[in-house]
């Protein structure tokens, strides 16, 4: 399947969350992911130097395409948080995960189509993540 993973990439604070891992796990269940490259470093230097409205305009071609969506909200970006929106509305499974000690919107923790998981080890996020995907593949 097809996965729109997204991810806060404008803040110092990105290292502190399981990205390779919930990148690596969607990896081994056999998935694409289209926003592979925010985990590039060089890919996402070239990424913050594009235009705003190309950005904008292909993140939300790649989030149509997406058959899942998937989201790391430990951290607030609005980006992140618009993309949950535009997912929701377009009727997209979706998991956000979060750190256990983080405070998490309630426009995204009291959301019903919302899978929030809470993690207390980036090894926990990527069983969580596994245990979801797993159980969604059955509706499928």
């Amino acid at each position: 399947m097809k996965i729109y993973l997204a991810l806060p990439v404008v803040t110092e604070r990105e290292a502190e969350l399981p990205s390779r891992e919930i990148l690596a796990e969607l990896f081994a269940q056999g998935h694409s992911v289209l926003t592979q490259h925010l985990l590039d470093p060089i890919h996402l230097n070239q990424e913050r130097a594009r235009p705003r409205p190309f950005i904008f305009q292909r993140d939300l071609r790649w989030l149509k395409e997406a058959d899942l969506f998937v989201a790391e909200v430990s951290l607030p970006p609005t980006g992140v948080g618009y993309e949950i929106c535009q997912a929701m509305h377009w009727g997209k499974p979706m998991v956000c995960l979060a750190q256990e000690n983080r405070f998490v919107s309630a426009m995204v923790e009291g959301n019903p189509a919302v899978n929030l998981i809470r993690y207390g080890s980036n090894e926990e996020a990527r069983l969580h993540l596994r245990t979801w995907l797993v159980s969604l593949a059955k509706s499928f």
